[in-house]
């Protein structure tokens, strides 16, 4: 994988700029500053990145999908995480 003949045509600078482009995006979001709401934007944030990587359009979810992903994402150990640090600083 030295020569740039066997690598990857896959351009992940790309991909990663759209995820990050979507998952800042206000329009995705609730924009109150409570730790709430902070939950729910990270909880959303994942769904989107989860549907992102798998290639789905989350407009195509439906809503108890929807729910039903964002109840599993949020017994996920980054979402309990992010739980933690946002009661201890609430800025983030």
């Amino acid at each position: 994988m030295k020569d740039s003949n066997t690598a990857s045509d896959i351009d992940y600078q790309s991909i990663v700029k759209n995820i990050i482009d979507d998952f800042t995006s206000p329009t995705q979001f609730a924009t109150e500053d409570t730790p709430e709401a902070s939950n729910d934007a990270y909880i959303n944030g994942l769904l989107l990145l989860f549907c992102k990587n798998l290639e789905m359009k989350i407009t195509q979810l439906s809503v108890e999908e929807k729910q039903t992903l964002k109840e599993i994402f949020s017994r996920s150990k980054p979402a309990k995480e992010h739980r933690k640090l946002r009661r201890r600083n609430p800025k983030l």
